[in-house]
Parts: structure tokens; sequence; C-alpha cells
């Protein structure tokens, strides 16, 4: 599976100091029955900071891993679906306009202000349309709840927990 959309900041923190972020998405999955899959999702959203003065010049990166069960509502070549399940969030705030420069060796990076992984669990529903034999494609949305300790949350002036609705499309092959 393969997916890419926009990630909606729900918490009230996040959505007052980020923006809207690109947000990607690779999957892979076992198929139980016509309408019970279980798939391992690892998604990358990629915030930026609309304002720089909460933020400390700082975006926000989440990377997240999370074993859904999947089940399709009609057993036909058009159907809605539900999904849900556990995982794990890996949250990055890192700076937006930083780059730090080793003349010694010719890198370059961006400096990581702070860092932490922390469970996370998410739960949606989307569209799911077969094009072809063991390919589809889908129209989802889902809501995934990141439980920052209290402690990132404040430096990152993120809530705890952190609340974001990506919005996603992509396609599905060979489950």
């Amino acid at each position: 599976m393969t997916g890419v959309g926009i990630g909606i900041p729900l918490s009230p923190r996040l959505a007052s100091a980020y923006t809207n972020a690109f947000n990607l998405n690779l999957g892979t999955g076992i198929r139980l029955s016509t309408q019970w899959t279980f798939w391992l999702d690892i998604s990358l959203a990629l915030y930026g900071s609309k304002n720089d003065p909460l933020t400390g010049g700082n975006n926000l990166n989440l990377i997240n891993a999370a074993l859904w069960a999947r089940y399709r509502l009609l057993d036909s070549d058009l159907s809605p679906y539900l999904f849900g399940g556990p995982g794990l969030a890996y949250n990055e705030n890192r700076s937006n306009n930083t780059e730090i420069y080793d003349p010694s060796t010719g890198n370059g990076s961006v400096p990581i202000n702070a860092y932490e992984v922390d469970l996370l669990a998410e739960g949606g529903a989307g569209l799911d349309l077969k094009i072809g034999e063991g390919a589809s494609v889908f129209l989802q949305a889902r809501v995934a709840y990141d439980f920052t300790s209290g402690h990132f949350a404040g430096f990152a002036y993120t809530d705890s927990p952190i609340k974001v609705m990506p919005i996603e499309i992509g396609m599905i092959f060979g489950i």
C-alpha cells in the first residue's frame, strides 16, 4: 500500500502553531478473508511552523508505525471499510531555518531540538475500489492519537496527546 495526502492538526495548540502536513504512508498486509486484513502501516507527516514565536522556529515531524485490523463492509469491487489499531509514534522537533555545516567533512545537517517515542492509537474509515486483479485504489481518513508526554508537548508547543487527521489517497497492490 502506498498513499499520499494531508495531515490536519486537530489538537488546539498544534493547530495554532503548525500548518497542515504533507503525509506519506506505506504499508503491507495479510488478507485473512475477502473482508478481513491485517496491516502494518508506516506514515510520515511533516508539519511546518506557521507561528515561529510559538514553535521556536521549529517544524514537527511525526513518524507512526501502527498495526491495523481492516474490515471491508461489503464483499464487492467497491466497498467502504473500517480500520484501527495500536502503534508507536516518533515525534521530532527540528529547526526550520538553521543548518549546521562542517567544513572539514563537507556535511550539513538540520539540528533536532527534541524527540521522543510514544504510544499511538489510530482508527478510521475509507473507500476501496478494485481496479484489477490484486490492485485497488483507496481514499481514507483516520484519527491518530499520539500520546506525547507533557514535557515534549510543552517544548514543541503541541498537546498531550497530539491528535491529527490524515486524509490519504493511494493504491494497494497484491492484497
